[in-house]
């Protein structure tokens, strides 16, 4: 069974030669054998770990911008759930302090989510504010693919973090 990802407001067929994040993202269905089975919208949230709450908030609220939706202490999970937003994008960050730490590699090769990559108007504009705000990060370079500004940084607990233009 092939399942494909397309636009739901053209209504085209899939065509091999462009990747399913080159159609248009407004609806996205899936689609088996040219049968809807299943509308996609937008992603409603990323959920993340943290460790230390003082250093997870201070990092996504005060250096990155976000804006600190809700908070909720459940000590039935041991943990501290946190919402934050910037424009569309909401993470949802979990505070667990006996979480296992993330293992840090230069090369985050593992399953599971390898990186989230926000996109930027001027990346070497960021990374001097990333200066200014001793954010380390990685040195800019271009992207193997589209030529486009690129550089990766890290959350407080070795989340691989992209700036992309």
């Amino acid at each position: 069974m092939i399942f494909i990802l397309t636009s739901l407001l053209e209504k085209e067929e899939f065509d091999k030669n462009k990747s399913a994040s080159s159609q248009p993202a407004d609806f996205l269905y899936l689609r088996t054998k040219g049968k809807e089975v299943m509308k996609l919208d937008t992603i409603h949230h990323i959920a993340i770990i943290g460790h230390d709450y003082a250093k997870t908030k201070t990092f996504y609220v005060d250096k990155l911008g976000f804006e600190m939706l809700d908070e909720h202490h459940r000590p039935d999970k041991e943990d501290i759930l946190f919402n934050v937003r910037k424009g569309n994008l909401t993470l949802e960050i979990f505070i667990k302090e006996k979480a296992p730490k993330r293992p840090f590699l230069p090369h985050p090769e593992h399953t599971g989510l390898r990186h989230l990559a926000f996109r930027v108007t001027d990346v070497e504009a960021t990374l001097a504010e990333f200066d200014r705000l001793e954010i380390p990060h990685t040195e800019l370079r271009y992207d193997d693919f589209d030529g486009r500004k690129m550089a990766f940084f890290f959350d407080p607990d070795g989340l691989p973090l992209e700036l992309h233009e």
